[in-house]
């Protein structure tokens, strides 16, 4: 197919010049994805599973050094109306040794890089009749950080009484946007956080100890 394409732009224009540097930039970049997945991800602990599989290519695109800023990965599976035990078990397993080999993976680069978990819903706190538990409000979320003051739960505990539940949730004490503001002044320069979110005052918990680059 790249040769098909390549003989459709055989003319001398500045159109067809940059038509061809692209498909030499595919090729380029085709190549050395192959050759980094096939010789550089042995034996860091993926698993077969979705997000493994996500994570394994973001890291070689990491390692190829092609401008990666952000990035976002999406792992389904967590909508857990019924049996939430097995269920559970499943997906956190592969959430975990997910993240854990796609960090070993990207050794060189973790002084750079700052992994977010999150959900746009939680769980409700009382188990449902089918031994699972249905949409909720608050959640959890994750960060990983060679910069990070890690080993803390960061936020206030709303606490489980009735009257401390909200609508029989969980209440939401942190906003997300909270985290991620923090995260993208201290470690990604964001100098107008404001333009971002706009309607979140910056306020940030104290999560990383040292700026980007530091």
């Amino acid at each position: 197919l790249t040769n098909v394409t390549r003989s459709m732009f055989r003319g001398s224009s500045a159109y067809e010049a940059k038509a061809l540097e692209t498909i030499d930039a595919i090729t380029n970049v085709q190549t050395a994805f192959k050759n980094l997945t096939n010789n550089n991800q042995n034996g860091v602990g993926y698993t077969n599973g979705d997000l493994s599989t996500s994570l394994k290519n973001l890291a070689t695109l990491i390692k190829m050094n092609v401008g990666i800023s952000v990035a976002t990965i999406d792992m389904g599976g967590w909508d857990h109306h019924q049996n939430l035990t097995p269920a559970f078990t499943s997906r956190a397993t592969e959430l975990s040794k997910g993240i854990a080999a796609f960090w070993k993976d990207i050794a060189s680069y973790q002084a750079q890089t700052t992994i977010v978990t999150m959900t746009e819903f939680g769980r409700r706190f009382q188990e449902n009749a089918n031994r699972g538990l249905d949409h909720g409000s608050a959640s959890t979320m994750m960060v990983v950080s060679s910069k990070l003051n890690g080993g803390k739960v960061y936020g206030t505990w709303p606490g489980l009484a009735d009257n401390q539940l909200f609508g029989g949730d969980l209440a939401v004490s942190t906003d997300y946007r909270t985290v991620l503001s923090e995260t993208l002044v201290t470690q990604h320069g964001e100098q107008k956080i404001a333009n971002v979110f706009p309607t979140v005052p910056y306020y940030p918990l104290g999560m990383f100890a040292t700026p980007p680059g530091s």
